[in-house]
């Protein structure tokens, strides 16, 4: 697998609600945050997630692992809107 670094910037840029919107993912605004309605206990602040179920909290790319079970590389390709060849995103 070829490395691929992504800037500080590009990790900063990464935008979960956008990302999710454009999947045509279900998110309910509530106040300054947004919750993902496909699972409830998760709330999305600026470009931080917290899983109120599960007690944990992250960023965008650890978002996508977790939920999604994309590797490092193809979080970030997701994220970014890279074109790259992408691994199948599991069924949750």
């Amino acid at each position: 697998m070829t490395y691929i670094p992504f800037t500080d910037a590009q990790k900063q840029a990464a935008n979960l609600v956008e990302f999710l919107r454009g999947r045509g993912e279900p998110l309910k605004r509530e106040g300054w945050e947004y919750r993902w309605q496909r699972h409830p206990g998760v709330v999305l602040s600026g470009n931080r997630w917290y899983d109120h179920y599960q007690r944990e909290v992250g960023y965008p790319v650890k978002f996508l692992q977790r939920f999604f079970g994309l590797d490092y590389r193809d979080a970030m390709a997701q994220l970014l809107g890279s074109s790259a060849t992408l691994t199948l995103l599991r069924s949750f």
